[in-house]
Parts: C-alpha cells; sequence; structure tokens
C-alpha cells in the first residue's frame, strides 16, 4: 500500500513539474479604439496610441498630415506707418497656426532726388495702393534736367489724390518753374520747397500749380469744385506760390518772394483759402497778387510788403476773417484794386497799417466793406492818410471823411462810382 501511494505521488510530481515548465500559450490582444496622443499638423504627421483591453500592451500608429495650411486673409496685429513696416499675422483655418508677413509702409519713402522722381511713376503702377510719397532726408533737385526753361524740362507729375509729405526736410536748389505738380485734389505738406541761390530772372516760382480748367473764379465755389482742392500744409518757400484754375487751400505755411520785384502768392481765375499762414514779400513787389479769384484771409495771417500788401484785379473778391494782419510798410498801398469792379469785405479783427499812399487804393466800380472792430491805421501807425482823389471825384460812402483811401482811375475806363461802406464808429 505504502509502494502505492508513493508511486502515485511521484506521478504526481512529475505531471506538476511538466506541467509548470511549459511555455505560455500567446493569446490574442483586444485593442481599445485608441487616442490621438499627437495631432497632426497640416505639415507633420501626427500619431494615435492604442491600450489592449486584455494586458497592459500598448501599440502606435502614424496618422497623416492634413496637408498644406489653409491660410485666412490675416489680420493687422501691428500697425504700418508712413515710413515704417506693420505686421500681418495669418491663421490657418484648418490647425490654428499662424504665420506674419510685413505689413507694407503707408508711404513710398525716398531719400534722393531720383528716387523722387521715380515714386511718382510706382505709385501709379497697377497694383499700388499707397498715395503717398515721404521724404526721409533732404533732396536736391536736379537743375540740369529740370530748369523749367521748357516743358520738357519742368517736373510735372500728375499728383491727383496723391500726398507729398516732405517730412520735415527740404527740397532745395529748384529753378524757376521747374516744379509744376499737375492734377487736382493732392497735397504739399510738411516741409520746405526752396529756389536755387543766385537766379536772377524776375517773378521766380517755387511751386507752379495750373489746374487745366478754364473756369472763372465764380466756377470755383461749387461743391464739385471745391472737393477738388488742392491743399499746401505747413510748407515754406522763398519763391512765389504760382497757382490758378483751382481752389487752394493754404494753412501754417511761410510762403516768401524771391529777390526784388517778386510776388509772394500769385492767383489766377481761382478760388484761395489761407489760414494761420504768412505771405511775405520781403524785397519785392507786392505780397499777394491775384486777378479774377476769391481771396479769402482767415484766422492767424499775416501778409507783409514794402510795397503794396495785396493786388487785386478783374473781379477779384477779397474776404477777411478772424484775426488778419495786412502791412505795407513802403511806397505803396495796402490793398491795391484795379480794373474793377471788384469786392473787398475788411472783417472784425483784421488790422491793416502802414502803407505810405494809404490803406485803399480804387478804380471805378470797386466795393469796400469795413466791419465795426477793424483796426486801420496810416504809414508807420500814425493817423490814417487822408483821402485824396487824384483829379476824380467817382467816389461816395464815408471814404471822404474817414480817410485811408488814395484814388486811382486805373485802367478801368467806365464811369461806375466805387463805394466804401464803413461800419467803424466815426
Amino acid at each position: 500500500m505504502k509502494r502505492t501511494l508513493v508511486f502515485v505521488l511521484a506521478i504526481a510530481l512529475m505531471l506538476f513539474a511538466a506541467v509548470s515548465c511549459a511555455p505560455e500559450v500567446p493569446h490574442e490582444h483586444e485593442w481599445d479604439a485608441g487616442e490621438v496622443t499627437t495631432p497632426p499638423t497640416c505639415g507633420a504627421p501626427g500619431e494615435k496610441t492604442y491600450h489592449c483591453t486584455g494586458c497592459e500592451e500598448t501599440k502606435t500608429e502614424p496618422i497623416a498630415a492634413t496637408g498644406a495650411h489653409q491660410w485666412d486673409a490675416g489680420q493687422v496685429t501691428t500697425n504700418p506707418t508712413e515710413t515704417t513696416d506693420g505686421v500681418r499675422t495669418f491663421t490657418c483655418t484648418v490647425c490654428g497656426g499662424h504665420k506674419t508677413e510685413p505689413e507694407p509702409k503707408l508711404a513710398i519713402c525716398v531719400a534722393t532726388f531720383a528716387e523722387f522722381e521715380q515714386a511718382f511713376t510706382a505709385i501709379h503702377a497697377e497694383g499700388e495702393t499707397r498715395t503717398t510719397i515721404y521724404l526721409t532726408a533732404d533732396i536736391t533737385w536736379d537743375a540740369e534736367k529740370y530748369d523749367g526753361s521748357t516743358a520738357e524740362k519742368t517736373f510735372s507729375p500728375d499728383m491727383t489724390g496723391l500726398t507729398l509729405n516732405l517730412g520735415g526736410n527740404t527740397i532745395s536748389g529748384i529753378a524757376n518753374k521747374a516744379f509744376a505738380p499737375t492734377g487736382n485734389t493732392f497735397t504739399i505738406k510738411n516741409g520746405s520747397v526752396l529756389l536755387a541761390t543766385g537766379l536772377s530772372t524776375t517773378y521766380l516760382k517755387a511751386i507752379t500749380v495750373n489746374f487745366s480748367e478754364t473756369l472763372t473764379y465764380a466756377d470755383h465755389t461749387t461743391d464739385a469744385e471745391q472737393a477738388k482742392a488742392v491743399t499746401f500744409d505747413g510748407i515754406t518757400t522763398n519763391g512765389c506760390l504760382y497757382l490758378g484754375g483751382g481752389v487752394f487751400r493754404i494753412k501754417d505755411s511761410t510762403i516768401n518772394s524771391y529777390g526784388t520785384k517778386t510776388r509772394g502768392l500769385c492767383a489766377y481765375s481761382a478760388y484761395v483759402d489761407v489760414t494761420n499762414s504768412t505771405i511775405v514779400a520781403t524785397n519785392g513787389e507786392v505780397a499777394i497778387h491775384v486777378r479774377d479769384t476769391v481771396l479769402n484771409l482767415n484766422n492767424g495771417t499775416t501778409v507783409t510788403s514794402p510795397t503794396h500788401g495785396i493786388q487785386a484785379y478783374y473781379q477779384s473778391t477779397l474776404t477777411t476773417t478772424g484775426t488778419v494782419t495786412i502791412t505795407a510798410a513802403g511806397a505803396g498801398y495796402d490793398i491795391y484794386l484795379n480794373y474793377g469792379p471788384n469786392t473787398v469785405n475788411i472783417g472784425s479783427g483784421t488790422s491793416i497799417s502802414g502803407a505810405t499812399k494809404g490803406v485803399f487804393a480804387l478804380t471805378f466800380g470797386d466795393e469796400v466793406t469795413i466791419a465795426d472792430g477793424a483796426a486801420i491805421t496810416g504809414p508807420a501807425g500814425g493817423v490814417e492818410p487822408k483821402y485824396t482823389a487824384a483829379g476824380y471825384t467817382a467816389a461816395s460812402g464815408t471814404a471822404s471823411t474817414n480817410g485811408y483811401v488814395g484814388w486811382s482811375k486805373g485802367n478801368n475806363n467806365t464811369s461806375d462810382t466805387a463805394h466804401i461802406t464803413d461800419n467803424r464808429p466815426l
């Protein structure tokens, strides 16, 4: 019995050993749905990881890249200025990625005359959206190429709708009449435009702007014409600003004449609005000369000349508003009217003084109205010069009792009476 039991136990131990030493039989993994552990992008594959539900085994599979980025139109995240680029940021509509590109500066920047000349061609090029030319340095005019002697030697860029920002710099060395921009609704601002030294021609012009239209000043009072105004804002010249046939606005500027027998501002068949500016004929003949023109002098404007302050011819209209000073320091008139009838409205706050011959020179048909609050004095700040008819008596109003008028028949052979209506207290 014992031997049988021992034999049975021996067999059992052998069977147990055989079973424990046998290799494990592999089983089939049962994978879950997996999870994206590395998201794909438009330019790089991602990765998905799977876990076995029966054990801790894992496996990975690649996820294909989504393809090229689909960029939106972008958004300006740093605004450009006239002289510096900004930043435009684009977002991929697929993956949400970003990229940036420069947002072009708002102006074509120039630092030499050659670049200045070329900029007007570039700014009109197909696809070019910029409308400003900006000087980043002083430039010297190419007087050999553009001396103003002929149409071919005059620089006349089309500036319609453009702005020339001088950037506080100077264009120097311009020859007479050499810079004659064309077009309308444009602006020249913030700097100086100076003629060359040593010029001897009379009536020297720093900037000449003539509209192609042949309209009288009355035509330029319409809304359509006013909308096409050419503006000079914060500029300085040392030669005549010569304007014709359009609407012009001058503000915060200083316009000087050049040499003897020259003028600061000339305008023909135009509408001219001057605000907070100085018009000077330093050694010249007259500060402002207008023909067939509406001339408005507004607050902060000063007109100075050693001869005549303002000459107004051929049915011109002069109106002063706010603080305006007109001084003719020499042997002339503050306001010289000719080839009338002309119309003058002197507003309250206007100061007129200094002319040796008188404040007004009138011709037949001229109409002058003086508001209460205007200050009018004679030569060197003295008493008002006496009214003189110079052989003609075709004047009425208060001039003969309130002085300050010199009378000239001028070149108008009509017998129309000139009138002065002085609303100041006598």
